[in-house]
This record gives structure tokens, C-alpha cells and sequence, in this order.
């Protein structure tokens, strides 16, 4: 007839496989695993070419770079300069190759940081 072990083993695999599929959504949520949206990542791409091609320019070939600053600039502090422009690229580069909405604000606080002191 009705067997109620047979009703309570189905019961306790559906409470398992939800619990077991629960925390890993919590998780993924709580993490901000949601893809970049592709205009952020659009403008972090034109930055990052921005800073290697202004970057390496200053860092590598200084001569070349100081005709066409702004203001004057000795060849140390070219290269001091290209250097600090081409570290901006470590946490632009990381937000592209993880993709994930939750590492912009680590990147985008430290933008923030670079350029007013910069500046």
C-alpha cells in the first residue's frame, strides 16, 4: 500500500539536492559573480590600450615620449612616470580576465586613488 519509508527517502533526496544547490547560489550572489556589463568593459579595454600605448612609451622609450608631453620632462621621471602608468594596468587587467562585477570596486577606488594623486 503506502509505504512511508519510500515517501520519507524521496522527500530527504529533494531537501538534500536543494540544500546542496542552495549555498553554491548564495554564494555565487554573495561573491558578485555577474559578468561585467559590455560597456564597462568596453571602456576598461580603450583604457588599458591608452596606458600601454602612453605607458610603455614613457617607460620605454623616454626621448620619444618627452616631444610630445605636456610639460618638461627629465628622463627619470619619464620612465618613473610610464612606470606608474603601466602598473595601473595589473588591476584593469585583472577585471578583464576574471570578469566580474565585484572586483570593480576594488579597480575603480584605485583609479580613483592613481589619478588624484596624479593629478
Amino acid at each position: 500500500m503506502n509505504n512511508p519509508h519510500t515517501h520519507h527517502s524521496t522527500h530527504s533526496a529533494s531537501v538534500a539536492t536543494n540544500t546542496v544547490t542552495q549555498p553554491s547560489q548564495l554564494n555565487q550572489s554573495a561573491l558578485g559573480s555577474s559578468a561585467l556589463p559590455p560597456m564597462l568593459l568596453a571602456m576598461v579595454m580603450v583604457s588599458i590600450v591608452l596606458l600601454i600605448l602612453v605607458g610603455g612609451s614613457l617607460f620605454c622609450f623616454p626621448a620619444f615620449a618627452q616631444s610630445y608631453w605636456v610639460w618638461p620632462l627629465k628622463p627619470f621621471n619619464t620612465r618613473f612616470l610610464g612606470a606608474i602608468y603601466l602598473t595601473a594596468l595589473v588591476g584593469l587587467a585583472s577585471l578583464v580576465l576574471s570578469r566580474q562585477v565585484a572586483l570593480t570596486r576594488l579597480v575603480v577606488s584605485m583609479m580613483w586613488v592613481f589619478t588624484t594623486v596624479v593629478l
